[in-house]
């Protein structure tokens, strides 16, 4: 059995929603940089979108064509078995970075949320102590959203 543990929630209204920086004009491009100073940028609640796009929880508006998202948790020391899972929402096109290196990307948009258990590869992205997460979201047109959490399931119980 692995036991589960939110690093960054997503998408549940029984667990409180998790704060982000954001920007709704482009930052400079170091904006994905841990060290990235977004002290200027707006504070808001996830997810982000428009509230009559359905599946998504909005708990901040959101209404231009891009938004840019910056957040931090703590990770645990990773062990071999952990597993990593991204919950995702996104409406429309999507890219997720952690500590500056790119996670993952996706084209067009979801009807629910997704997760995608992370390989090997993106969990090495992860490190101990504080992690910055940085997220671009891209709308062309009908409804948005975004919104990104992150579960760590850690090894047996003993």
């Amino acid at each position: 059995a692995y036991r589960r543990i939110p690093l960054l929630s997503a998408g549940d209204s029984q667990r409180a929603a998790s704060t982000w920086a954001y920007s709704i004009t482009k930052p400079a491009d170091s904006w994905t940089d841990p060290d990235f100073d977004d002290k200027s940028w707006k504070r808001g609640e996830a997810g982000f979108g428009e509230p009559s796009t359905p599946a998504i929880r909005v708990r901040t508006d959101w209404n231009t064509p891009n938004i840019w998202l910056r957040s931090e948790f703590e990770a645990p020391a990773i062990e071999d078995d952990d597993l990593f899972t991204l919950h995702l929402f996104h409406d429309e096109d999507v890219e997720i970075f952690i500590n500056g290196k790119p996670l993952m990307s996706a084209r067009g948009f979801v009807i629910q949320y997704r997760d995608i258990l992370l390989d090997n590869a993106q969990k090495s992205l992860i490190h101990k102590g504080r992690n910055t997460i940085a997220v671009h979201c891209h709308q062309t047109g009908g409804g948005q959203g975004v919104d990104v959490g992150l579960l760590l399931s850690r090894g047996k119980d003993e």
